[in-house]
């Protein structure tokens, strides 16, 4: 990651970028455990008869769009959790390829 750093001339564009690549560091691991804490709710639900409510698909989807989407790939890989789901995968590829191409204009100004 330094090398692509050392191509960043301005020092507060360097600031900037390392200051929202540690945003979504911190939120990735949030939505993780929010991921994991869905899925245990989830298999604990289907063993009982009073069901624990499940953290709703719109306040995922939420700590994706603030950055939290690698986070919610890994946990949907290792978890096998919400990838089955195609309206819900739907909303999360979108909300991935809006932080992509965020990033690809921000960097195209950020050099050009």
């Amino acid at each position: 990651m330094e090398a692509i750093l050392n191509f960043i001339t301005s020092d507060i564009t360097r600031t900037i970028i390392l200051a929202v690549l540690l945003l979504y560091f911190i939120v990735s691991i949030v939505t993780y455990i929010m991921y994991a804490r869905d899925k245990s709710i989830a298999k604990k639900n289907s063993r009982r008869l009073k069901q624990t409510p499940r953290i709703p698909e719109s306040r995922l989807h939420l700590f994706e769009a603030l950055g939290g989407w690698p986070g919610a790939f890994i946990a949907q890989r290792q978890l096998r959790h919400k990838n089955d789901k195609r309206p819900y995968m739907l909303v999360y590829w979108l909300i991935t390829i809006l932080h992509l191409i965020g990033w690809g204009v921000g960097l195209y100004f950020a050099y050009f």
